[in-house]
């Protein structure tokens, strides 16, 4: 009746006649799936490859895989690995990090050579001299990790034996390294746990390399044995042959991983306040009080095809939904949900979910007090609560405007000043990582190889690399390479490509397809990178399409 929108985690998982009827008698308008094997009859709409989880520094890849025969051996090479990573980031302040080791176990089968979890806890206390207060069990018939926080630094966790009982659903980002000293030809294989330890921290790359990977010490007959057993796993679970490498291979590098080629250090120069990289943050500043704006504006129900839908609860504690160009009436069972609906439910409904983390939540409460305030003038409680999703990307974009506004205003102040300037950012990494490899090979590139460029990107670069006055140039990744241009708008702009000539100029290059050229965030993009060029002579900004491509070519020839 209501065609719902179907959402299915595990997605390969609903395969049976069954399941897939059940499906279709809810009479879905749409089903989404998601799974990293999907089915042979999936309609595939979007496809995500490891190497870009880890270009958006999501997990640890690629994975260092060490095989030992002895399961003594497997265990203390693995602690002492731990023990390195704690190590390293302990040099860190500004995020802490606990990196934990997992333990796999084999399940109890009464066989005095079974390794089983009390063995392994039993070896670490008294071989490795672990305190026991460091290690926890999780199994289906203990568990010690039941209300326990592991991100919290109280915390002195740093082992977990199980047997394949974080198989899913366990998540902990802290989880480097899975020593696993279960046969790894049975049932109970690695592949079952290792997604246990491939999630990043913070989802933020580690300046230590050793912490960018994760780690799995297999006990095993031989290398070969156990890399194709968890290559098999990762390649079940939407991974690929290339995130394995081994250890013991010093020249061994990660297929997605690329070095610079150009060894000259470089770091571009950034819009600065006050000789600080500027950041939306600091233009908003301590003293902004959201409370203090007008937060009235003006807020739709939801129509439909009939006209407006009035709600009300009925004596039987069901929802009445009256359209009214028909004058019928549809009753909704939503049960006594209205004992939930109250203001002070709404506002920290709408808090909750309004994650400005710059602005004092006293501050916030009091404007989306308000706003509920000036809403009810035209609207009952009862539509706005019903409307809560509607209305909650209404605020969230009046709030939006409201920042940008008063951010737009204080960067004209600033600037007027004297108070905008440059300064250089941290330089660009001697490795980075980029998704897809692009096969075409360029003289000019900063680094060996380069990803994520369409067809006319593609064709832009490769004329822009054949000038003989560019000295190398660079493509320049969204939210993970260090030149942006910060302006009075929210979020930071990437430009498509950085060069430098022989004579020192520096270029900011935006490609735009036609179809984007003439758009608000183009011309926001065009005013912000003039801006900056505006700043230092050696500077120039180009807004480049297909129309424009050969004269900017020309121009930039003559720097």
């Amino acid at each position: 009746m209501n065609n719902p929108l179907i959402v299915i985690d595990e997605g390969h998982k609903t395969k049976t006649k069954l399941s897939i009827e059940f499906l279709k008698d809810l009479n879905p308008s749409f089903v989404i799936e998601y799974t990293a094997t999907p089915r042979a009859e999936s309609n595939i709409l979007v496809d995500i490859h490891s190497s870009e989880l880890k270009e958006e520094q999501m997990v640890k890849l690629p994975i260092v895989l060490e095989s030992k025969t002895e399961w003594q051996v497997t265990i203390m090479n693995g602690v002492n690995k731990r023990i390195e990573l704690e190590n390293l980031a302990k040099k860190n302040k500004q995020e802490y990090i606990r990196p934990i080791a997992l333990l796999q176990a084999e399940s109890d089968r009464k066989d005095k050579n079974c390794i089983t979890v009390d063995k392994i806890k039993e070896f670490l206390i008294n071989e490795r001299k672990i305190p026991e207060e460091e290690i926890a069990i999780k199994t289906s018939n203990k568990n010690e990790l039941d209300g326990v926080n592991l991100f919290s630094q109280k915390c002195k966790i740093k082992y977990i034996i199980t047997v394949n009982a974080l198989a899913e659903g366990w998540d902990c980002s802290f989880a480097y390294v899975l020593i696993s000293v279960a046969n790894i030809g049975s049932k109970i294989a690695v592949e079952q746990i290792i997604g246990r330890i491939l999630r990043m921290p913070y989802a933020k790359k580690k300046e230590t390399e050793e912490l960018n990977r994760s780690y799995v010490f297999a006990s095993a007959r031989d290398f070969n044995e156990s890399a194709n057993q968890i290559i098999k796993g990762l390649e079940e679970h939407g991974y690929s042959r290339s995130d394995l490498v081994n250890s013991a291979d010093k020249k061994t590098y990660y297929e997605f991983e690329v070095s610079r080629k150009i060894k000259e250090d470089f770091s571009a120069p950034v819009i600065a306040l006050n000789k600080e990289i500027l950041s939306f943050v600091d233009l908003i500043g301590e003293d902004f009080k959201l409370s203090e704006q007008n937060a009235e504006f003006k807020f739709e129900l939801y129509y439909d095809k009939e006209g407006k839908v009035l709600i009300d609860i009925t004596d039987e504690d069901k929802w009445s939904k009256e359209i009214h160009s028909i004058s019928n009436q549809q009753i909704l069972d939503f049960g006594k949900w209205n004992n939930k609906f109250s203001k002070e439910e709404l506002v920290q409904w709408l808090d909750k979910r309004l994650r400005f983390i710059f602005l004092d939540k006293p501050d916030k409460v009091a404007f989306i007090e308000k706003a509920v305030e000036h809403q009810l003038k035209n609207h009952t409680l009862l539509e706005l609560s019903i409307n809560r999703f509607a209305f909650l990307d209404r605020l969230r974009e009046r709030i939006g405007e409201i920042l940008e506004e008063y951010s737009k205003k204080r960067f004209e102040e600033f600037s007027k000043k004297g108070n905008i300037t440059l300064v250089r950012e941290s330089p660009f990494s001697k490795k980075i990582m980029i998704g897809q490899k692009i096969e075409q090979k360029f003289s000019k590139n900063y680094y060996e190889s380069v990803g994520g460029l369409n067809k006319e990107e593609l064709m832009f670069i490769g004329k822009l690399d054949l000038l003989p006055n560019i000295k190398f140039w660079i493509r320049n990744r969204e939210r993970e390479d260090p030149f942006y241009l910060q302006g009075w708008k929210r979020n930071k702009f990437y430009p498509d490509f950085i060069a430098v000539t022989n004579k020192g100029k520096i270029l900011a290059l935006e490609w735009k397809g036609e179809d984007r050229m003439t758009n608000e965030d183009t011309e926001y993009k065009e005013w912000l990178g003039k801006f900056w060029e505006g700043l230092n002579k050696n500077l120039k900004f180009y807004l480049v399409g297909t129309k424009n491509i050969n004269e900017v070519l020309k121009e930039i020839a003559e720097l």
